[in-house]
């Protein structure tokens, strides 16, 4: 017998004996609620004003509010997670249940200047604004116990510091910023979770946060941040490299994979610093592998500059795996994904291999569609020349397999997002493309649609 979400809510509802009609909206409703949340400190504890709003979508532009359970903690200037009252209950955790557009929410028991934690463990998937300060992201890194808060806040420090040293080319990382990453690294998390906290935000992603983009400054104020960690906790970078004991036998389990993971990212960030050690150690970290995560992860950390390691250990890699398909699309993944300053002219390179296939959709999506989608200093160069190479292959790819074409096309579509120069260069080349004789359906409807 088929079962309904309907079932499954019903279900749900007689099991716990809580009403979730309201939680259905969920299944009717598109968009992604955005809640800002303020807090208002009172004489005997804090109300949590909490204001949700939801985007207009095709369906409908009238909307109910969402149900969200926010899962909230409170710590203390010494970094310690206080007990509250919620509804009665004294616990250090609550989950706050928002069922309007416009609530406030009474807690008890908590004292003046604490810090909120919120949506903990990813309790609602929502866009959250809570005005936080450095000092606050700097003590929630150092003593959050949540993962995904965790993660949050480090995001949310790199993501300030780059927008202050693209206002301000004479900014500089925090003391206390730079102490927190150093007792994050020390912490007893997990290294899994320490690789996946500390990797920044990417230029890809810091385009999304604004309407538009100064490309050049996002980009350098991101190498900045990389390599400004790197410089000022490189001791506690290679200490924490050296300790992680490198295993004779490969191993899936989670411990092990974590490892891979935080040495991979410590390698990537020592390897900013431009150091014939580092390069050195790459290269060591390459030649003793027994497996693709290391090899790929130290081929990756030193790609990005032309040096004799980068060399040595391209062609090593080339040459012990040029009959595995799967593995070449990795080795062009590698170089067509990383950003330097000869990336146009290295994926160029690329393009005249012999092992370059554009009829093969793996070896396109490895190539063209990674420097696509991955490489913005590389595409968006300010002469327009990365822009209408891609032309060229798009229009070339689509000759044979429309579908792929339109997939590699879709990165450009975001033209409006860039400085007018490149607006004006990009778009001439999207014009170029939609003019083609011939043309499949799957990139004209792409291209035509962000022409309008």
């Amino acid at each position: 017998m088929a079962v309904t979400t309907e079932d499954f809510v019903k279900a749900m509802s007689d099991a716990s004996g809580v009403n979730l009609d309201k939680f259905r909206r969920w299944y009717g409703q598109a968009g992604t609620p955005s809640l800002k949340v303020v807090l208002e400190e009172t004489a005997d504890g804090v109300s949590v004003h909490m204001k949700q709003t939801l985007p207009e979508t095709p369906e409908t532009k009238v909307k109910k509010a969402q149900v969200l359970p926010i899962r909230t903690a409170f710590f203390n200037e010494a970094g310690e997670q206080v007990e509250f009252i919620y509804e009665g209950k004294k616990a250090k955790e609550h989950v706050l249940l928002v069922e309007e557009f416009d609530s406030v929410i009474k807690l008890d028991g908590l004292d003046k200047g604490l810090i909120p934690s919120l949506a903990r463990d990813f309790s609602a998937p929502i866009k959250l604004s809570y005005d936080y300060s450095e000092k606050d992201l700097e003590l929630l890194l150092s003593s959050e116990t949540d993962a995904f808060n965790l993660y949050e806040s480090f995001q949310k420090l790199a993501i300030m510091n780059i927008h202050k040293k693209m206002a301000a080319k004479d900014h500089k990382l925090s003391d206390s910023f730079i102490s927190s990453v150093a007792g994050l690294l020390a912490s007893s998390h997990d290294n899994e979770l320490k690789s996946v906290v500390m990797s920044l935000p990417t230029v890809e992603y810091m385009a999304t946060l604004k309407p538009s983009i100064d490309l050049d400054a996002t980009y350098e104020a991101v190498m900045w941040i990389k390599k400004e960690l790197a410089k000022y906790l490189e001791m506690e970078f290679l200490a924490a490299y050296n300790a992680i004991e490198k295993q004779s036998e490969f191993k899936l389990d989670g411990i092990s994979r974590g490892n891979r993971a935080l040495r991979s990212l410590l390698l990537s960030y020592l390897n900013t610093l431009g150091s014939e050690e580092y390069l050195e150690l790459a290269k060591s970290q390459y030649d003793s592998s027994n497996n693709m995560t290391d090899t790929l992860s130290a081929m990756s950390a030193v790609v990005s500059s032309h040096n004799h390691v980068r060399e040595s250990l391209l062609s090593s890699f080339y040459d012990k795996w040029k009959g595995d398909k799967l593995l070449i699309d990795k080795w062009f993944l590698v170089q067509c994904s990383t950003m330097g300053e000869k990336a146009y002219e290295d994926f160029r390179t690329l393009l005249n291999h012999k092992d370059f296939d554009i009829l093969n959709p793996n070896r396109v999506y490895s190539s063209v569609r990674a420097f696509n989608r991955l490489n913005p200093y590389g595409l968006h160069r300010a002469d327009g020349e990365g822009y209408k190479l891609m032309a060229d292959y798009i229009l070339k790819i689509d000759k044979n397999n429309g579908q792929v074409a339109a997939r590699v096309a879709s990165s450009l579509i975001q033209w409006r997002k860039f400085d007018q120069n490149r607006q004006k260069l990009m778009k001439a080349e999207l014009e170029r493309i939609v003019k083609t004789e011939g043309l499949s359906k799957n990139v004209y409807e792409i291209v035509s649609k962000a022409l309008v």
